[in-house]
């Protein structure tokens, strides 16, 4: 948890949406946020490692294996965090065609973990 301190110059609003549609507006004077994860960073042995292509991507993109390393899983998340698309591998196969059609245009984000640990890239789905 990250307290972010300081105060309201009257100007610093947080506005909320309930299940049931009623809003309502806070004045904030600190704000914990909670960081689940990161997906931003690259780790430079698994970039060596493993090729994603084409980026921007229309319908199919392509994890390309060069080094033959164990690849557990792949998750693409949209902007807010969300999974959008899972899949379960735990194999070395050289390549891999991931379907994403059906995805809206825009950017996402890709985790992949491996058994060298994790590769995040950001995606342009047209």
């Amino acid at each position: 948890t990250i307290v972010v301190p300081g105060t309201t110059t009257g100007g610093d609003v947080l506005g909320l949406v309930t299940s049931n549609g009623l809003c309502a507006s806070l004045d904030v004077t600190g704000a914990p946020i909670v960081v689940e994860s990161s997906l931003s960073i690259d780790d430079n042995n698994l970039n060596k490692s493993l090729k994603i292509y084409p980026n921007p991507v229309i319908d199919d993109l392509i994890l390309n294996n060069l080094k033959g390393i164990n690849i557990k899983s792949v998750n693409l998340y949209d902007v807010s965090g969300r999974i959008v698309k899972s899949i379960n591998l735990n194999n070395n196969v050289p390549n891999i065609r991931i379907n994403i059609s059906n995805l809206n245009t825009g950017t996402y984000f890709i985790l992949i973990d491996s058994d060298m640990g994790q590769l995040r890239k950001q995606l342009m789905k047209n």
